[in-house]
């Protein structure tokens, strides 16, 4: 009897694409179909072709990369560039030579061809409508003899989202040593801040440089945000650093994460310190005195002008008002208060003006003693006659008052 022919042994591998050997994948079986459909898949994000986006357009598009074989050695489109990885480093590959990259093997029935096919559908399932608008009337920047490439449509994409244009490595340098300011504008929101941090060194790798400073500015930025009880946590990070512990940036990044989270669930983050509340207290305090105060006014100040009815009945409390005060009792003018002696004349002459001694004022006044406004409405209220008359009536009760007061003397 025939034996059975020996299966061949079971291959590993951590994805579909990644069992197939280096050569092409032959799509007419079922297994070539369904790495096809996995690799063209759209991502779980649709890319505008936005600055903001980009980091994470870049991190799904690398695990799709992976998952599908992309990397793989000889049959990466995306590696093999002047040997610099294209998805962290697209920034130091001219889009000729990638062009020039890209027309050794876009028409030859290789796996590196398909590869790059794939690529090219997975990003174009992942835009969106105002993201394809951008790249409309450029085929001929993407394709190579009438062939879509995706490295090349990764690179033009990055262009069109001003990666390449706006972020240079100084304006990244200058973003990187102002973290500290950038941590309020964003109301200390540590994750806002860890995410802005990775962008900005992401784009900083994308152009193959690197930053020595980073940690230093994580520690300023970190120690300017609103809550003592993080700054107080970072602060003891940093004397540990100071002092020789092993801190790196991504370690740092993490435990501030861990730290804001804690607090917040907490219900700790910004919460006022003993100090600040017992502030707050007294401001409480302050305001009830104030309130009271503002209650009493009104009574004390008809207090105040019951007593001084003798003074004149013009407004006080503005800045007129009391810069005329202060003028009559300046000492220029302290002589009108000096009264005549019992033998010296009630009239005298001044600066060619005339004076009266008016004892219902105390004081010289331009008036005579017999005009005076104080006596004759004192007068007028023994008389019972109303202030408030017509003109004419005023005139007479005026005249009638004259009278009762030279016969008064």
């Amino acid at each position: 009897m025939a034996q059975p022919a020996a299966q061949a042994p079971a291959t590993f591998a951590l994805s579909p694409a990644l069992a197939i050997s280096a050569q092409f994948i032959d799509y007419s079986t079922r297994t070539g179909m369904l790495v096809f459909t996995q690799a063209t898949e759209k991502l779980s994000i649709q890319f505008e072709v936005e600055e903001n986006s980009v980091q994470t357009f870049i991190e799904l598009l690398r695990d799709r990369a992976a998952m599908s074989g992309w990397t793989e050695d000889d049959v990466s489109p995306i590696t093999k560039c002047n040997n610099i990885n294209l998805l962290t480093e697209f920034g130091r590959i001219e889009l000729a030579d990638l062009k020039a990259d890209v027309a050794t093997y876009i028409d030859q029935d290789t796996r590196k061809a398909q590869n790059s096919y794939q690529m090219y559908l997975c990003i174009t399932n992942s835009l969106t409508e105002a993201g394809r608008a951008k790249i409309l009337t450029e085929t001929d920047q993407y394709t190579v003899n009438g062939i879509p490439s995706g490295p090349l449509l990764f690179k033009l994409l990055m262009t069109r989202a001003a990666t390449d244009t706006r972020a240079t490595v100084t304006y990244i340098r200058t973003a990187m040593s102002k973290l500290d300011d950038y941590m309020k504008t964003i109301d200390s929101d540590i994750e806002k801040f860890n995410l802005y941090v990775r962008k900005l060194r992401q784009n900083l790798s994308a152009r193959g440089e690197t930053s020595n400073d980073l940690l230093v500015n994580l520690f300023k930025g970190y120690a300017s945000t609103s809550d003592e009880s993080f700054t107080r946590y970072i602060q003891r990070k940093k004397d540990a650093y100071d002092e020789g512990d092993d801190v790196t940036e991504e370690n740092l990044m993490k435990d501030a994460i861990n730290k804001f989270q804690n607090l917040k669930l907490e219900g700790k983050w910004n919460a006022l310190s003993a100090d600040q509340e017992k502030l707050v207290a007294l401001q409480a305090e302050f305001k009830v005195l104030k309130d009271k105060n503002l209650k009493l006014t009104p009574n004390l100040s008809s207090d105040v002008k019951s007593n001084n009815s003798n003074d004149s009945k013009k407004p006080t409390g503005n800045k007129k008002s009391k810069n005329k005060r202060k003028n009559r009792n300046a000492a220029s003018w302290a002589w009108k208060k000096v009264p005549s002696k019992e033998n010296e004349p009630k009239s005298i002459q001044k600066d060619n003006k005339s004076y009266h001694w008016c004892p219902n004022h105390n004081a010289w006044t331009m008036h005579s003693r017999e005009k005076c406004e104080l006596r004759i409405k004192r007068v007028q209220k023994e008389r019972g006659e109303s202030s408030n008359n017509e003109t004419t009536n005023k005139e007479t009760s005026k005249a009638a008052t004259y009278a009762a007061i030279l016969n008064s003397e």
